[in-house]
């Protein structure tokens, strides 16, 4: 038996459902929600594998019954593609009436063939591609193998309208607005499907095997002999979104260029207002260049700058690196488009220089903790992976905003990520620290009597001068790459070291869903490090079977994802607090770090003080130091402690 994914809403890990119980299985969605269901099919053993882990992460070798072509752009055209398309089936042997069309509800349509066989993923991709090769609006990534596709009868939530069904006839003639208006309900929409299965034709069949990369048609823009390159917003603005900003774009395509040069802005650390400045610009400039009526700033804000910088945006990213409307774009910029060759091989003279110059700057390329016997062991090298392991309430993040602190005083630009803490309650933490009050007194504090913490703010903001915080949630780690480089051109110099707090909170940004993994993140951490010269510090999580802040951690086989993880690490350290007992809490003031990986040097395990209430993290005392080993000794001949030391 095979499985179809059900999802309502595009967040949702949904639930799997036999793929010919599928009509009974839509039922559990409502009229007014957006479902989703997958292209894709799964067999008993992934449906096992989907129960236990509650995901489809890293299932690809699924199979489907089904042909899927999705259009999406400026629907003059997207209609125009879905058109030819259609057109093209039809000429290879595929009766109209078995054409399954269908409007998206915004700014699509979906072409759907169901088959009497099934397909691979790259029998699907290979044949999708070819069949829909040099069709702009064309969107490849329907071939991901976790893609899911708005359900027929499926509200759209932004726009108000339903995904419906369309004859060929309705597709052809039709306008654009009488099928929105048949959208806006489905009180008179017939939504049961009666085409056929379909056997695929024997020409058809050849594609299956076809390898080459979907290649879409390319025309040089006009007059790109009078733009100047050399002034552009930013030093490391790409071509393409340069050629935007100047209105090279063509009137139906409008849309995609500036909802792409939007993201780009906002991933640029532009506000909207900003945005908003620039992309009126921008469509001033197309306007004047073609003749064609300009977008009104209103509809600009409405359509583009509101969406993009809304909280339900998926932080998605345009790139002209993978097929797509964008790249396509960059193509047409000809000797202009943009270059993303690397010279990535060098000879040993090389590697002498580059070490030669390291060494010479050895003491800029090394950081510190600012705890004394920490240092001691070992350091943070600029160009390095470094990770922080520990269970939830141990303290990783107080044990980094120590190192924070301690380089912000060193002058050292410092860039932190918090995405796992709220804004207000990381600046809560930090007062903490700097203050010694409780939370209750720090809040009576700020209502009553503001003054008498005034001393502390001001310390606290010369403490951490140095360091740029970022709490955008759901960031991808391109976008994560992207603001480092934007922050070199603010604050105009490089950072040297980055904290990501914590790693699962990381978007790869490799599939509709943005599920994040801890392996891809982790190697494009080591990646960004190395390329950015900067020294990072990951914040990571254990698996389930530490529990407890007393769990004290002795190898890295704990890790999530621990093999490709730790291989990109240089350094990984795990904490611990042993003496953490919510029955005995006088006894709560050990703070341990074990050296778990050290390509620098040997590995080791050290004891600390720990402060509760400030997070501080110090050196131990002798008397310290004695309880610490009573309290290791009790909890040894507890055999069956389970949850830590009570």
């Amino acid at each position: 038996m095979f499985y179809r994914r059900l999802c309502i809403g595009v967040n949702d890990k949904g639930i799997l459902v036999p793929s010919d119980k599928f009509p009974d299985s839509i039922k559990l969605g409502n009229k007014d929600e957006d479902y989703y269901l997958s292209i894709f099919m799964y067999n008993e053993e992934q449906k096992k594998e989907f129960d236990v882990n509650g995901s489809i992460a890293g299932i690809t070798d699924v199979v489907t019954d089904k042909l899927v072509w999705d259009f999406d752009g400026e629907l003059t055209q997207v209609k125009q593609d879905t058109i030819e398309l259609c057109n093209k089936l039809i000429s290879y042997g595929i009766k109209e009436e078995n054409l399954q069309i269908s409007f998206s509800g915004s700014k699509g349509y979906h072409v759907e063939i169901s088959l009497s066989e099934h397909l691979t993923v790259d029998e699907f991709k290979a044949m999708t591609q070819q069949i829909a090769n040099g069709l702009k609006t064309y969107d490849i990534k329907i071939s991901n193998p976790s893609r899911i596709l708005r359900g027929l009868g499926s509200i759209h939530l932004k726009t108000g309208l339903y995904k419906i069904p369309l004859q060929f006839y309705d597709l052809c003639n039709a306008t654009i607005e009488q099928i929105k208006q048949v959208a806006t309900s489905l009180d008179n929409v017939e939504m049961l499907i009666t085409a056929e299965v379909v056997t695929l034709p024997e020409n058809m069949k050849a594609l299956k095997k076809f390898k080459e990369e979907y290649k879409p048609k390319v025309t040089l823009i006009d007059g790109l002999d009078d733009v100047e390159w050399g002034k552009k917003l930013t030093p490391n603005m790409p071509n393409c979104r340069h050629a935007i900003s100047l209105g090279l774009f063509a009137a139906g395509e409008r849309n995609n260029a500036l909802m792409s040069y939007c993201a780009w802005l906002k991933n640029a650390g532009y506000p909207m207002i900003k945005a908003h400045h620039e992309l009126k610009g921008a469509a001033e400039m197309q306007s004047v260049r073609t003749g064609q009526e300009r977008f009104s700033k209103k509809e600009i804000w409405e359509t583009i700058v509101k969406v993009v910088y809304s909280p339900s945006w998926k932080n998605g990213t345009f790139t002209c690196r993978k097929p797509g409307w964008l790249q396509e774009f960059c193509l047409s910029l000809g000797d202009k488009r943009c270059s993303h060759k690397t010279d990535v091989l060098v000879d040993m003279p090389k590697v002498y220089s580059l070490f030669k110059d390291y060494t010479e700057q050895y003491e800029n390329n090394v950081l510190y903790s600012g705890i004394p016997e920490l240092d001691s062991k070992m350091k943070f090298m600029v160009g390095t992976s470094n990770g922080i392991l520990a269970p939830p309430g141990v303290g990783k993040t107080s044990l980094c905003l120590q190192i924070l602190e301690h380089n912000s005083r060193e002058n050292v630009p410092c860039l932190f990520y918090s995405y796992d803490m709220f804004h207000s309650a990381l600046y809560m933490r930090m007062l903490q620290r700097q203050s010694g009050l409780q939370q209750d007194d720090i809040y009576k504090a700020f209502k009553n009597n503001p003054e008498s913490v005034i001393n502390d703010i001001e310390a606290l903001e010369a403490d951490f001068k140095n360091v740029q915080f970022c709490f955008k949630s759901g960031q991808t780690i391109d976008e994560l790459e992207a603001s480092i480089v934007e922050a070199e051109s603010k604050l105009g110099r490089k950072p040297k070291l980055v904290v990501v707090d914590y790693n699962e909170l990381v978007m790869t940004g490799e599939d509709e869903e943005q599920t994040s993994s801890t392996a891809i993140v982790a190697q494009r951490l080591r990646q960004i490090a190395n390329n950015h010269e900067v020294a990072i510090i990951t914040l990571l999580q254990p698996s389930k079977a530490f529990t407890s802040p007393a769990d004290e951690i002795t190898n890295y086989n704990s890790v999530k994802g621990s093999s490709s993880t730790v291989q990109s690490l240089t350094l990984l350290l795990g904490c611990s607090r042993p003496g953490f007992g919510p029955l005995n809490s006088n006894t709560d003031k050990f703070f341990n770090i074990t050296c778990l990986k050290n390509r620098n040097g040997p590995l080791f395990t050290l004891d600390l003080s720990w402060e509760g209430l400030t997070g501080r993290i110090d050196t131990l005392g002798f008397e310290d130091r004695v309880l610490l080993n009573e309290i290791r000794a009790k909890k040894a001949a507890s055999k069956n402690d389970k949850g830590g030391w009570q």
